[in-house]
């Protein structure tokens, strides 16, 4: 219960920082990012990017690898003015920056450039395969079109998330993950955060 409770108040110090910085600009620098995901997990994130592979639980769907997010932050900071807020949020989220807090990042980052701080509104589910489609981006296009248009590597669900040397090495690990997921009685944690590391402990 305290534990969140503590998150609750790192959440509303990363929001009055984006509400701070929103009046004196339009759109978030990678600073802002970085400064967001220090406020919303201070101990996680210290250290900046990811550096290890994650999921979104949606499917256990892959997210880029780890060693590609600073490339693909820049190219999606580069590239974000073409974007719709939706569409950023989206792509914020498949690169997965964090060690954890990227849904709450992202949520800040949606409504910061909605210019809804003020008025929060929650992003569209658009990861859950029940979703409808939506105006600002066809469900076709957020796999295909949307990244190839922006250019950057995206890792696809349909390809491996790791090289391993061992063909035992990975049959043990996805063992060991399928043990794990079905002791917990499913993913640990909502679709927007990791939910394992490597080794298949819970993060």
């Amino acid at each position: 219960a305290q534990e969140g409770v503590t998150r609750i108040s790192w959440m509303e110090m990363a929001w009055e920082y984006a509400q701070g910085q929103s009046r004196i600009k339009t759109r978030p620098t990678l600073g802002d990012i970085l400064m967001l995901a220090r406020y919303v997990e201070p101990g996680r994130n210290q250290r900046g990017f990811r550096e290890t592979p994650v999921f979104i639980y949606e499917g256990w769907r892959p997210t880029i690898d780890w060693r590609s997010v600073p490339e693909s932050v820049q190219a999606l900071m580069e590239h974000g003015e073409e974007l719709t807020p939706l569409e950023f949020y989206v792509e914020f989220e498949v690169i997965h920056p964090f060690a954890d807090g990227n849904g709450r990042v992202g949520a800040i980052l949606y409504n910061w450039l909605r210019g809804t701080l003020d008025r929060p509104e929650t992003p569209a589910d658009v990861f859950s395969r029940e979703h409808e489609p939506f105006d600002e981006a066809d469900e076709a296009g957020l796999e295909e079109g949307l990244h190839q248009a922006i250019n950057y590597p995206i890792q696809g669900a349909d390809e491996p998330c790791y090289e391993y040397e061992e063909d035992d090495e990975a049959a043990e690990f996805e063992a060991q993950l399928d043990a794990e997921d079905e002791e917990r009685g499913g993913c640990c944690q909502p679709w927007w955060e990791p939910c394992c590391t490597r080794d298949g402990a819970p993060l």
